[in-house]
């Protein structure tokens, strides 16, 4: 995925033809008629340059395969964001260069738990006393549906208080 998205021009057509491969390779699975991709943990190259040189490659009858933690190789499969693109979609946008996609890579809810985590994790020590202030938190964000501001206030109904 990261590879559509680079700034050079042959990285992405790169990717292009490598999703190309995937996809009309007969020893490919085919996700669209069921099936689920098994998560496989590629072995990192530590010595790579650039991050397209972080797995090692192969093809076998044109069928790219990756190298795995395992040791093994394994079949490549296709990125889910990019099966329902058709190729000329593909080719298109890799010739067009980086752009913004719209998509989103966390939800708000996703989000906001980074903020609850880190802002817990920075005041509380022990993880027992993190997971309490951080359901009390939740807990007090359902209560409140939103911080009271100075702008909540008018001045008749503070005056009428004070008097």
């Amino acid at each position: 995925m990261a590879l559509l998205g680079d700034t050079d021009l042959d990285r992405r057509l790169k990717a292009v033809e490598i999703i190309t491969r995937i996809r009309t390779a007969n020893g490919a699975p085919d996700l669209r008629r069921g099936g689920v991709r098994a998560f496989r943990i590629p072995k990192i190259n530590a010595n790579a340059t650039h991050y397209e040189d972080l797995i090692t490659w192969r093809d076998v009858a044109g069928v790219p395969q990756f190298l795995g933690a395992d040791g093994k190789f394994h079949v490549a499969t296709e990125p889910p964001l990019t099966k329902k693109i058709p190729l000329e979609d593909l080719q298109a946008l890799a010739e067009s260069g980086p752009h913004k996609t719209g998509y989103i890579s966390h939800s708000q809810p996703c989000e906001r738990a980074v903020g609850i985590t880190t802002s817990v994790s920075a005041s509380v020590a022990g993880h027992h006393r993190q997971i309490g202030e951080g359901l009390a938190k939740i807990k007090a964000m359902k209560t409140l549906p939103r911080r009271i501001v100075r702008r909540d206030f008018d001045r008749e109904s503070i005056l009428s208080n004070v008097r």
